[in-house]
């Protein structure tokens, strides 16, 4: 129900739902790009840790709720990599 007060700007303009496990799939998909295609429970606990991370800021900047685009949460996401030390694939990520 707190979701319900996001929601996600598309590249394409569209406003669509906001949806914490796509931040998640996301982070996960690129781990898994970096460890030869294979996402082990760790890998795929790391990026359940920074999608956290990801939504509790998102929570955080805006309590209220908010429509934010996509390339701000991808900022987000990026900038959360480099600060767990995940260079690399935050490198991956942003290509």
């Amino acid at each position: 129900a707190l979701f319900e007060l996001y929601s996600t700007t598309k590249r394409d303009g569209k406003v669509v739902s906001f949806k914490p496990d796509k931040i998640t799939s996301a982070i996960a998909k690129v781990f898994r790009a970096c460890n030869n295609g294979i996402l082990t429970e760790e890998l795929l606990h790391k990026a359940r840790t920074i999608s956290q991370i990801v939504i509790n800021e998102i929570q955080d900047t805006w309590p209220q709720g908010t429509c934010i685009h996509i390339e701000e949460i991808q900022d987000l996401v990026e900038k959360n990599l480099m600060k767990s030390w995940y260079h690399d694939v935050a490198r991956r990520y942003i290509l």
